[in-house]
């Protein structure tokens, strides 16, 4: 009943990165259009966080 809370937040399929989160919402972007990757880390005293943002020619994005 609660498979996808074991899925992967993300995973490369028929050319493509999806990005999973929750039961339903998943975002696509295809691999062959992504035209620049930029990464991120937010270093605070209490944590650390990194995120990675994937951009196309049509202006799309997918942030993981």
């Amino acid at each position: 009943m609660l498979g996808y809370l074991y899925r992967p937040l993300a995973e490369l399929k028929d050319g493509m990165l999806v990005r999973h989160a929750g039961i339903f919402y998943r975002k696509r972007i295809r691999l062959n259009e992504i035209e620049r990757v930029l990464a991120v880390i937010k270093d605070a005293i209490t944590h650390e966080d990194v995120m990675v943002g994937f951009f196309d020619q049509r202006g799309n994005q997918l942030w993981l």
